[in-house]
């Protein structure tokens, strides 16, 4: 048997078995450094939430909902699985899955219920999420990944962002 049926058969058999086939790789074939991020869940700390608050305004979320998103302390996390990873973000106010492969666009309901076209690409221990709304305003959100904390900066035109998430013990 050929080498490449060899390692189909074995995925096939890893994937029938429950097993995770587990890839870090991005559909343009570039590598990333997320794989020690993955499973690893993340609180909100700190953020910046006046800018956060005027960022949301401008891309026009109510009030009552910028309020309850700036009170909820979410945690997330990162998983890959069957090559498309899931970005989850869980709180008292909300629970978000967002299921993605890398480089890949896909239309996406955010949390306020806006449709936007989203594209999620990676380099190194950044994860980038790009956000293209029906007005044009594209959003860019960095979550740059560290053993102990995520960085995640958020801008849209003139607005601009950070909250820091820290690491949860297991």
């Amino acid at each position: 048997m050929h080498f490449s049926k060899q390692l189909f058969v074995l995925a096939a058999i890893a994937v029938c078995c429950g097993l995770r086939v587990v890839s870090c790789e991005s559909v343009d074939g570039n590598k990333t450094s997320l794989s020690p991020y993955l499973n690893k869940r993340y609180e909100l700390a700190k953020g910046d939430d006046d800018n956060f608050e005027d960022l949301m305004e401008y891309l026009g979320v109510g009030w009552l909902m910028r309020k309850a998103i700036v009170m909820a302390k979410p945690v997330m996390e990162l998983k890959l699985g069957g090559g498309q990873y899931t970005l989850c973000s869980e709180s008292f106010f909300k629970n978000i899955y967002t299921t993605f492969r890398l480089g890949v666009e896909f239309e996406e309901k955010t949390p306020d219920g806006r449709y936007v076209d989203t594209k999620f690409t990676a380099e190194g221990n950044k994860l980038t999420q790009t956000q293209k709304d029906e007005k044009g305003r594209v959003t860019t959100i960095v979550r740059e990944f560290k053993p102990e904390e995520v960085v995640v900066t958020a801008s849209v035109d003139k607005y601009s962002c950070v909250r820091i998430y820290k690491a949860v013990a297991a």
